[in-house]
């Protein structure tokens, strides 16, 4: 949680790096709460608080729904779409925007009656996207569309390994489920992903802001930590189904071991001179 340099773990951190040591800690990840989010012990007067960065090189993915482009991203096991790829969609939950279903298509999803078919399914805490893609895939489906419960979407860590797999905002699958509603066919085509080039740095929306409390400026310094493919412990590979010990996560968690590599390789090039 946010905090103040006095608190036991800034005091901490703080004297290891006045005994000679270089603490690095992750500013937190409370940034759409706004200024003053730094936590504890990045807070520290003698700590290097890592803030996060998305680093998005090249051009990104897109989905025409209608002939209007949006933005998606691949599912991190399996995005092995043909683009231009016409999506033949088949809504599995009608009702599970505006009963707010967050367990679509973690038991009973409607059977496929063609082949290559793409069933959409709402993304939720019920459970995993790979609980969801993997029923899809035994239920005879060759695509797993899921649409977010919000605007916001972030890279999947777990999806199916046997089929693609995608993550769309909420109002994109809502568009798409108002077709099907209104009994209309919604034309949904996955593209090779030129709509949207960008090479920027920019901070990521959930890296927590500064100053401290105490008015200092905070955080020190920010490396990438947006859509981080990396080593997961093998319990966090056991509960997500995965046959290795690799995903994709966003957090200063992950920009604060990066900054911590380069600290590291840096101390090492010194001590060589």
């Amino acid at each position: 949680t946010s905090g103040y340099a006095d608190s036991p773990s800034s005091v901490a951190a703080s004297r290891l790096s006045a005994a000679g040591l270089i603490v690095v800690a992750g500013a937190g990840n409370e940034g759409e709460s706004g200024l003053f989010s730094i936590i504890v012990p990045a807070v520290g007067s003698e700590v290097l608080s890592v803030a996060s960065f998305d680093y998005l090189p090249g051009a990104q993915h897109y989905i025409a729904v209608n002939g209007t482009s949006y933005k998606y991203l691949p599912g991190s096991l399996n995005d092995k779409f043909s683009p231009p790829e016409v999506l033949n969609i088949v809504v599995n939950d009608i009702n599970a925007i505006v009963q707010n279903v967050t367990s679509d298509g973690c038991s009973t999803i409607t059977r496929s009656t063609q082949s290559g078919q793409t069933v959409l399914l709402r993304n939720g805490i019920g459970c995993s996207s790979i609980s969801r893609c993997s029923n899809a895939y035994q239920a005879g489906y060759a695509r797993c569309l899921l649409y977010s419960t919000e605007e916001i979407i972030e890279p999947l860590p777990y999806e199916s390994y046997q089929i693609p797999s995608a993550l769309i905002s909420k109002s994109v699958g809502s568009l798409i489920v108002s077709d099907v509603q209104a009994q209309r066919v919604p034309v949904v085509v996955m593209t090779s992903g030129e709509k949207f080039p960008t090479s920027k740095v920019a901070v990521s929306y959930f890296s927590s802001s500064g100053l401290s409390n105490e008015l200092i400026i905070k955080p020190d310094i920010g490396t990438v930590g947006a859509s981080v493919y990396s080593t997961i412990s093998l319990f966090a590979m056991k509960a997500g189904e995965l046959s290795s010990a690799y995903a994709v996560y966003s957090g200063t968690s992950m920009s604060t071991p990066y900054l911590s590599g380069c600290v590291a390789l840096l101390i090492e090039h010194q001590r060589k001179k």
